[in-house]
């Protein structure tokens, strides 16, 4: 990994407390916590004139090299996604509570946008070795996604843990094969950096539609 990632993991990614995947945080949510950078928000003008070739802006995690395979078996890169707004998670599939409310909840992201479709949600799994892209593919279907707008994607461990890292996703394998971890929501612009973020489940989306439609 370049010396450039390794700083651009250490500036993005905060100290946060793991969420378990158990049922009763589900159903007692945190208080909303939306939080947009006010230094890494665009203006819209800004956004429709930059340039969306040539090199990318410093603080874009679209600097990742990682290589991925998405639920249709392709391969794919994280700057596949340049040029288009994403709403992005990380997850496992194996999950029974927290994990399908944050798929819910990007859902109702999908909705509430209407007919946005350039925006791009994508899911990002952490448990490599069961989500293999063919059990994304049936998560897919399970959760009727559309794959012209919805992209999962299966990486490399090392890969998995940098890209969290820069997300700011704590997440740890638990003794009955679970894993605990952090549910959060991120909004990329179209250069692939963070613009805003929502923490917790089933919480107020508004903010994160106001700068998806902003991009």
């Amino acid at each position: 990994m370049k010396p450039f990632n390794k700083l651009l993991i250490l500036a993005l990614a905060p100290t946060l407390a793991f969420m378990a995947c158990k049922k009763e945080e589900v159903s007692q949510p945190e208080s909303p916590k939306v939080e947009v950078p006010k230094t890494e928000v665009p203006k819209t003008e800004v956004t429709k004139t930059e340039s969306l070739e040539g090199p990318l802006p410093d603080t874009s995690i679209y600097q990742l090299e990682s290589r991925w395979k998405t639920q249709a078996g392709a391969d794919a890169t994280l700057q596949d996604f340049r040029g288009e707004p994403v709403l992005v998670t990380m997850f496992f599939g194996s999950c029974k509570t927290a994990c399908p409310t944050l798929i819910a909840d990007m859902k109702r992201v999908e909705k509430a946008l209407g007919d946005s479709p350039d925006v791009k949600f994508v899911l990002i799994t952490f448990d490599p070795e069961r989500d293999t892209p063919e059990a994304l593919k049936g998560l897919e279907e399970k959760f009727e996604l559309d794959p012209e707008r919805w992209t999962f994607l299966h990486g490399d461990p090392m890969d998995i843990r940098e890209v969290a890292a820069v997300l700011g996703v704590q997440y740890r394998e638990v003794s009955d094969g679970q894993f605990t971890h952090t549910n959060r929501m991120s909004v990329l612009d179209r250069n692939g950096r963070v613009v805003a973020k929502v923490d917790g489940l089933k919480q107020p989306v508004d903010a994160l539609v106001a700068q998806l439609k902003s991009l």
